[in-house]
């Protein structure tokens, strides 16, 4: 509250055009730096919940006693299910096979609330589904509700407007498109159309409504009751229509930030290459005022609504006056710039929806990571050297696509494959301007065929053309770097920066995976997507061996040269580090080591954990390592592969582990059943008699 004397006086119905009355009134007017108010105790039974809501006017407050509440007239408010054990059911996108994603298939887009963000939000993450029992893979209840079938489930695929459940930003809503499955994290309101979807998304965006949300609620915390009772206004065909083109045209504008994020469905070409000018700092600037544009857009389509919304309302800007550093009491009303702050519950990143945002720095890596990314297939290079020039549009609410516009893709829009690939080169009617490498395994070393910094400068050279020199040393610049060897080889370089840029929703997912010598001077990239029971071979056969062949013929050609004997230590260190390599993914292989991306990248990742330089992550994937081996995990595909005896005796007792790898003619024991619910009538009577 602001630091003004506040002076207020609960009438009674009878002091109503009394002297006291008139003196408050006097004192009102009189008295600067003091908020003086009168109101009946009674008025505030007006409002859910009867709030000590004494900054309102009588106006605001009659609108829950005269008009509909939101839970009326077709319309719903819901809140989704709790999986319990979000490790096991729950993966970013990217995680797994884009093949497997699909309602018919495995893994469906989840809406689990997320940082705040008003009209569009960048969906990420993906559910385990299986839509044979209409239940997530395995799930067989929680503990007191021992039933199969999660709670929304005849809402879950349709359309909505969703918000976080709880941020501190306020109340934020924004589309969830169809096709989806929400969580209690992801409460969503339904409707019959898609334009009332619309409408309702631009009323509930509004002063008035959010006021009114702000009057129910405690700060941060928008749970669905609050929603359900509180009121809309009557409507006006032709303002329904303007609040609906409205919220569409907010939602487009939205979009524009995710078009230069690498981790969204929106995703075309980096800022970089978003404008096509000569230097990474000019397409910063350029970027940066294109951002600025499009909030200043978003803000005066964010007080078009208020207008209108205050007309359909029949309120004035009078009625919704109040202190602006009292605004966070009522659920951040203010404006669309509250919604900077992170939802508590479920943070995108470091900095929730700030991520969107972007310094020199995050171009500069951005760029060499799309590089990276045309290299192993993931983009399609084409799209860079020719982005794009008109927007792309889409239905609002039509179901999140598979691929982004700037993936390499089929005509089917699913990743092109290796053999689809092939079949467009033999045809004669395609070319494609880069060397694809489908086997997903570069090295660190330079003058090899495959060293990861050669290949993303072929990358560089056919974007850029003559320009890449320059772009390449601006780039390390701007990353702090000496050279771009360096941004590869040191732990706080390259891989750091793309972690950080995979890591939301509380889960760390990289899709290029360094597995270096202790030393950093040897390291093998691999390309998550491309993970298979051979990968860990093909490392051995196709580059240590012939490395270490290689700096063994060296060292024996160095023995008896004057002045070499520096150089044969270092060699003999390295040579030392490459065994041991060699030694542990030997090790690794034989576990046996037999990847599922379903199990997500952490899991995946866990047995190689010795292989990797960053701390932090290797401290995650030796954690995660000792869960696998503890049981905790045994879920998961590769603990079967590992351990099949003891995951096959678990399954005898636990007929959720037996679901998941498809065993269950194994489990020996009975779904629990629901408890019968009591009747109403059978609930009274154990209530007197309780009584008695």
């Amino acid at each position: 509250m602001s630091s003004e004397l506040i002076w207020f006086r609960l009438l009674k119905e009878s002091d109503k055009g009394s002297a006291l009355e008139s003196s408050v009134q006097a004192l009102a007017k009189g008295s600067a730096g003091v908020l003086v108010g009168a109101v009946s105790p009674s008025k505030f039974k007006d409002v859910p919940g009867s709030p000590f809501a004494y900054w309102i006017s009588d106006r605001v407050r009659q609108l829950f006693v005269t008009l509909e509440p939101v839970e009326s007239n077709g319309r719903e408010v819901r809140i989704g299910p709790s999986t319990g054990d979000d490790t096991r059911y729950v993966r970013l996108a990217w995680e797994v096979p884009s093949t497997n994603i699909g309602r018919e298939k495995r893994w469906v887009w989840l809406n689990k609330g997320g940082s705040a963000s008003a009209f569009y939000f960048d969906y990420h993450l993906v559910i385990d589904w299986d839509e044979k029992r209409h239940t997530f893979r395995g799930f067989i209840g929680r503990r007191g509700r021992p039933t199969e079938r999660p709670n929304g489930l005849e809402y879950f695929f349709k359309a909505g407007i969703s918000w976080p459940l709880r941020t501190q930003a306020g109340f934020n809503t924004r589309v969830a498109p169809a096709g989806m499955i929400f969580s209690h994290k992801g409460p969503t309101l339904f409707a019959s159309s898609e334009r009332d979807l619309l409408a309702l998304l631009a009323l509930t965006r509004s002063r008035v409504f959010r006021l009114m949300v702000g009057l129910q609620v405690s700060f941060g915390s928008y749970e669905v009751g609050a929603i359900q009772r509180t009121v809309l206004p009557r409507r006006r065909a032709d303002s329904w229509q303007v609040l609906a083109d409205l919220a569409q045209r907010a939602w487009q504008l939205k979009r524009v930030s995710a078009t230069a994020d690498e981790t969204s469905r929106e995703f075309i070409v980096p800022v970089g290459l978003q404008s096509g000018v000569i230097s990474l700092s000019e397409s910063f600037q350029l970027w940066s005022a294109r951002m600025q544009e499009t909030h200043r857009a978003i803000e005066e389509i964010q007080s078009q609504i208020d207008s209108v919304s205050l007309e359909l309302y029949d309120l004035s800007d009078g009625d919704l006056s109040i202190d602006e550093q009292d605004s966070n009491v009522l659920g951040g009303i203010t404006g669309p710039a509250s919604e900077a702050a992170e939802d508590e519950s479920e943070t995108d990143g470091p900095n929730g929806e700030a991520d969107n945002d972007c310094d020199t720095r995050a171009v500069a890596s951005s760029l060499i990571a799309y590089c990276l990314g045309c290299v192993y297939g993931r983009w399609d290079l084409r799209v860079a050297t020719a982005p794009p020039t008109e927007e792309q549009s889409r239905n609002v609410f039509a179901p999140l696509p598979i691929c982004s516009l700037g993936q390499l893709q089929n005509e089917d829009n699913l990743p092109l494959t290796e053999s689809e690939f092939r079949q467009l080169e033999s045809s004669g009617h395609w070319h494609y301007p880069l060397d694809v490498l489908w086997d997903g395994i570069l090295v660190e070393e330079a003058g090899h065929g495959l060293d990861i910094v050669d290949r993303v400068r072929r990358v560089a050279e056919i974007v850029f053309k003559g320009r890449t020199e320059g772009i390449e040393h601006e780039s390390c610049e701007m990353l702090g770097f000496s050279a771009l060897r360096d941004y590869f080889r040191k732990p706080s370089g390259f891989f750091a920066d793309h972690l950080s840029r995979y890591s939301k929703s509380r889960r760390q997912a990289p899709l290029y995976l360094p597995l270096s010598t202790p030393s950093g001077r040897y390291t093998l990239w691999l390309y998550y997507p491309r993970l298979t029971a051979q990968t860990l071979h093909q490392c051995i056969a196709d580059f240590l061996v012939p490395k270490l062949r290689n700096v063994s013929g060296e060292i024996q050609m160095l023995r008896g040269s004057a002045g070499s004997q520096s150089r044969i230590d270092e060699l003999v260190e390295l040579q030392d580090e490459l065994r041991d390599m060699q030694l542990e993914i030997e090790r690794i292989i034989k576990l046996p080591y037999v990847p599922n991306l379903n199990d997500g990248v952490l899991v995946t990742a866990s047995p190689m954990w010795k292989l990797f330089r960053l701390s932090k992550w290797q401290r995650d994937l030796k954690s995660c390592w000792g869960k696998l081996q503890a049981g905790d995990y045994d879920w998961a595909h590769l603990a079967f592969s590992i351990w099949p005896d003891r995951i096959k005796e678990k399954c005898k007792s636990d007929r959720s582990i037996a679901i998941a790898h498809n065993l269950e003619d194994l489990c020996e024991v009975e779904q629990a059943k629901p408890k019968a619910k009591k009747s109403r009538a059978k609930q009274g009577t154990l209530i007197n008699e309780s009584a008695n």
